[in-house]
């Protein structure tokens, strides 16, 4: 039976046409490598190259075994991701659709804890917003959506798993006046800048909700789509933006937060389907409670 080292070794000397070339490609030294090559000619009792050519030819038995040799080791490749895609499918699989700002702090250790707890479970992360959240969820893509907006829907279980509060983003030479909070109200007079600019439920949009709550009308508004790009704007003093005050932790140097006189939050939510969690749900449903309690945040309750 020829091994399927050698016939790659054979390959690599046809293609490089060239024992030196072919060794460094190989990361081997030439000399076993010539002599590998001279075993698998004694194994098929042909010569496969004429060594007489510069470069080195292929004679055609070793034209017949460079065609076969590629088929072979294709098809040994195909046979192996086969395999690993089979097994790959008989393990439990955790979807999760992410929000990325609500969790961007948190989830480096709640994946590390979850992997931890349930190693034979295969983990995806998908970046998604709160429309696409429902529709993934629906359609049993994900199995969990973490966000900052409640879902309402009736195939869907909305869960609140705490209120961060919110704070005011502001270049850092932004006068705030009075003491070291701000006024909503002085929001008509300025630009805010909004994310995301997605359409349905989300986070801008519960902003602007909570704003006309507290009786503030904002005229002046930009609107991007990463909360990213809208701290860099509030850098280059082109608008204020309200964040979770989790956002203190980026700690951009031109960037000042600030707690406001009216008092507003915004929910950190989980979202999964109404039936029976699966293990893999389940574990992770434990994890999450877990760590809430680490942090700080109290029990859960699903």
């Amino acid at each position: 039976m020829i091994e399927l080292r050698k016939l790659r070794y054979f390959l690599a000397v046809a293609e490089e046409r060239n024992f030196s070339a072919a060794a460094k490609r190989l990361n081997m030294a030439q000399p076993p490598l010539s002599r590998q090559i001279r075993e698998l000619e004694e194994e098929l009792e042909v010569d496969l190259l004429d060594r007489r050519s510069r470069p080195l030819t292929l004679t055609p038995a070793g034209q017949l075994l460079c065609e076969q040799a590629n088929q072979i080791l294709n098809q040994h490749e195909r046979l192996r991701t086969l395999m690993a895609d089979f097994s790959l499918s008989q393990r439990p699989r955790l979807s999760l659709g992410i929000e990325a700002s609500a969790f961007h702090l948190r989830l480096p250790h709640l994946i590390r804890h979850y992997r931890h707890a349930a190693p034979g479970v295969t983990l995806t992360i998908n970046e998604m917003n709160s429309a696409e959240q429902v529709a993934a969820l629906i359609d049993g893509r994900i199995d969990i959506g973490l966000d900052r907006a409640e879902i309402v829907e009736p195939d869907i279980r909305s869960i609140v798993l705490r209120e961060e509060r919110l704070v005011l983003a502001a270049p850092t030479d932004f006068s705030c006046l009075q003491s070291e909070s701000f006024d909503l109200n002085r929001l008509t007079e300025e630009t805010l800048i909004l994310y995301p600019r997605d359409k349905g439920p989300n986070y801008a949009r519960k902003t602007l909700t909570l704003l006309r709550r507290h009786g503030v009308m904002v005229p002046h508004q930009i609107l991007v789509q990463e909360m990213t790009t809208a701290l860099s704007l509030v850098a280059a003093k082109m608008g204020l933006c309200i964040v979770p005050v989790s956002a203190r932790a980026i700690g951009h140097p031109e960037i000042q937060f600030l707690s406001t006189q009216q008092r507003m939050t915004c929910p950190v939510t989980l979202n999964m389907r109404a039936e029976p969690p699966s293990a893999a749900i389940a574990l992770f449903l434990k994890s999450l409670s877990e760590l809430y309690i680490e942090w700080g945040f109290g029990a859960l309750t699903f």
